[in-house]
């Protein structure tokens, strides 16, 4: 089976090398496969070139649909919607790069506020400002209309 990127199959789409199209069930997930003239080709990730998986079959839809294909067959005979919860990937690695992340932000912007010498405002001078800052722009509105 040939592999095709997502540019390669919009070549395809264009210059009609692509004779039929199908979206597969593998699992829980959806795979976009065509019969080419060169024989059948299924879409990969430009990336890893890895089959392009669909979690959601809506998606695949879209993505024809922008291709400008709008005939294909959905071949649902794979299709086990209960290996979803089952193919979840936990990524602990990454929720904890994330918290990293989250907690030297949160420290940056703790430290520069700590080092700020400008003078405090009080809440009430700053919804003084605010108010004066509205009340100018619906003068200038109504002074317009």
């Amino acid at each position: 089976m040939h592999q095709l990127t997502f540019d390669q199959f919009r070549s395809g789409a264009e210059t009609g090398a692509l004779l039929s199209v199908t979206i597969r069930a593998l699992g829980a997930k959806f795979r976009i496969e065509a019969e080419t003239r060169g024989g059948d080709a299924t879409l990969i990730t430009r990336r890893d070139k890895t089959p392009r998986e669909f979690a959601n079959p809506i998606k695949a839809f879209s993505l024809l649909r922008e291709l400008g294909i709008t005939e294909y067959r959905v071949d649902a005979k794979g299709w086990r919607p209960d290996e979803a919860a089952a193919d979840r990937r936990s990524r602990p690695d990454r929720a904890e790069a994330l918290r990293a992340s989250h907690d030297a932000y949160v420290r940056i912007k703790l430290a520069r506020s700590l080092a700020d010498t400008r003078p405090t405002l009080s809440h009430d001078d700053v919804m003084a400002e605010a108010g004066a800052v509205i009340d100018a722009v619906e003068r200038k509105s109504a002074s317009a209309a």
